[in-house]
């Protein structure tokens, strides 16, 4: 029969929630019952240091106690959008972190790269016309 060590805040819906003691191999590790979410057993230290902070002995001290986030640090990661505001209105977007181009830019991108193409095969066909008029006068 597992043994009732006390009570912690749900990490996931903050409700009241028992904690336990693991009997058999995996004797002295702690896992959590919630009414909301169910069993939580995660055996990493990460977890367990987490419910040894936040634990408490009865449930009336649940309710003065505040809940320590454990959060993971990410190291940055370039050119990734977290998070995008457009308006719908004029269709503009507005990059809050990260890099990205508006939709206008990309415009003006497509439209300067097809007047580079128009212009290399106006140039080609040019190239192609002077190329057999030269071609003719000499058959002639």
């Amino acid at each position: 029969m597992p043994i009732e060590k006390g009570f912690i805040k749900c990490s996931v819906c903050e409700s009241d929630a028992t904690v336990f003691e693991a009997e058999g191999k995996r004797t002295g590790k702690l896992y959590v019952v919630c009414p909301e979410c169910g069993t939580d057993q995660s055996n990493k230290a990460t977890r367990q240091a987490y419910i040894i902070k936040n634990m408490v002995s009865t449930k009336e001290e649940l309710k003065i106690q505040p809940v320590e986030e454990i959060t993971e640090v990410i190291p940055d990661t370039p050119n990734i959008v977290s998070e995008v505001e457009i308006d719908t209105i004029s269709n503009d977007i507005k990059v809050v972190s990260g890099e990205v181009e508006t939709k206008q830019e990309i415009a003006d991108k497509d439209q300067s790269n097809s007047f580079i193409k128009s212009l290399g095969f106006g140039l080609a066909i040019g190239v192609a016309i002077i190329t057999g008029m030269k071609v003719s006068r000499v058959l002639r």
